[in-house]
């Protein structure tokens, strides 16, 4: 993705990407699978989501619920599977129980 500022085009730091019209480096956001390291966007450098959290479009990593893990990359909440021994149904709110309950 890249912006345009001053009549040039600028591409976005890798890893992410800027939507069509932007005009400023802080129009960049991370590409879902990423998240910025820096709050700043002009300071924007993406890095791989981590294990055990999902990066969905923009700056922000998102911890997987308790009991739950995800490979580095995820790109969404349905990322997160439930940790040997617990079951259940993962959600903004979801409660994993041990598989004895």
């Amino acid at each position: 993705g890249e912006f345009c500022q001053g009549g040039e085009a600028s591409a976005c730091p890798q890893h992410s990407s800027a939507p069509r019209g932007s005009d400023d480096a802080s129009d960049c956001l991370c590409k879902p699978g990423y998240y910025s390291l820096y709050e700043a966007p002009d300071n924007n450098i993406c890095q791989l989501c981590r294990a055990g959290f999902y990066c969905l479009l923009g700056p922000l990593a998102q911890v997987c619920p308790s009991n739950s893990s995800s490979a580095a990359g995820s790109v969404s909440l349905s990322a997160c599977v439930c940790d040997e021994g617990f079951f259940g149904s993962l959600g903004e709110s979801s409660h994993l129980f041990p598989s004895s309950y």
